[in-house]
């Protein structure tokens, strides 16, 4: 009885492995128990080149399973792929699952997404701008590192930035080279660990009606910052050290006219230099807002 209990504790993990295959040229891990699958790791970074298209369901030994993740590590440093299209039914983009990609020059996320991994577009440096979907819950540390352009969708659930090792430059944005942001909804985030501090580049912010609060040091130092949007028509409330005084008097504070009076009496908002009426159409948020591109579908020859 205790050699067969031995035998059967060694050959466990085996089995408990998650069993790989390839389907179109695509490697998936199947999850244990389900009928769901993550495009996984061909272990080569030559293999995957060009553009991908991953469908929402694939077969594999007449099982029909659903894609659901794509898994850590699962693209890293596959220089050659230029493009990945990703259905709606992917719900994790895991750690380094697209790292070190740099032919990838735009990527959209789809709505489903829920969680973005630890580094899992860093070093993509080409990718410049990217839209986080409202369904999207936690982003962890250094998941982007070139962007310029962030769009944060409106939503009504704050947004979790997660910090790994309590240094500010694993915030998931901190060490993007951000020019202009759209934020949409409440960011939730470690301490003083702000994912947008310090960044000089930064000279447009865009606020969205559903934010109702600015967190702690959100903007502190962001020295070139020329004007901020902001379409809540209720003063948001603000941490501690969201944005200097000596910062906020150069910039150019733009809110909803029938609530002017509100923003140049209260607290924090009245430090800015400028205080003016955002436009009666939705002219400002069109020129701030950066849309998610329209990428192509590409199909292999069987497609």
């Amino acid at each position: 009885m205790k050699k067969k209990l031995l035998t059967f504790l060694l050959l466990l993990p085996l089995a408990l492995k998650a069993q790989t295959f390839i389907y179109d040229g695509v490697y998936y891990s199947i999850k244990l128990f389900t009928k769901n699958v993550g495009v996984a790791s061909s272990n080569s970074t030559m293999f995957y080149k060009d553009y991908i298209t991953i469908p929402e369901i694939v077969k594999y030994n007449d099982v029909t399973y659903t894609v659901t993740s794509v898994d850590n590590y699962a693209f890293t440093g596959s220089e050659g792929l230029l493009g990945v299209t990703l259905p709606n039914t992917v719900t994790t983009i895991g750690d380094g699952s697209f790292s070190g990609c740099h032919g990838l020059t735009e990527f959209i996320i789809p709505q489903g997404v829920s969680t973005i991994g630890y580094d899992a577009f860093y070093g993509s440096i080409n990718i410049k701008e990217i839209t986080i979907p409202n369904s999207i819950k936690g982003i962890m540390s250094r998941a982007f590192s070139k962007i310029e352009n962030l769009v944060i969708e409106d939503g009504e659930e704050a947004l979790s930035l997660m910090t790994l090792y309590n240094i500010n430059d694993n915030t998931p944005f901190h060490i993007c080279p951000l020019k202009s942001i759209y934020l949409g909804r409440n960011l939730e985030y470690q301490n003083s660990y702000s994912p947008f501090s310090d960044n000089s580049l930064l000279e447009t912010v865009t606020i969205g009606e559903k934010v109702t609060k600015l967190s702690s040091y959100l903007f502190r130092d962001c020295t070139g910052l020329k004007d901020i949007y902001c379409y809540n028509e209720e003063v948001p409330e603000v941490g501690l050290y969201v944005l200097a005084s000596d910062i906020a008097k150069n910039v150019t504070l733009h809110v909803p006219a029938n609530s002017l009076e509100k923003y140049k009496t209260a607290s924090f908002w009245k430090e800015f230099g400028t205080i003016v009426s955002l436009p009666n159409d939705n002219s400002a948020i069109e020129n701030t807002f950066i849309s998610p591109k329209t990428i192509n579908n590409y199909y292999n020859i069987k497609g």
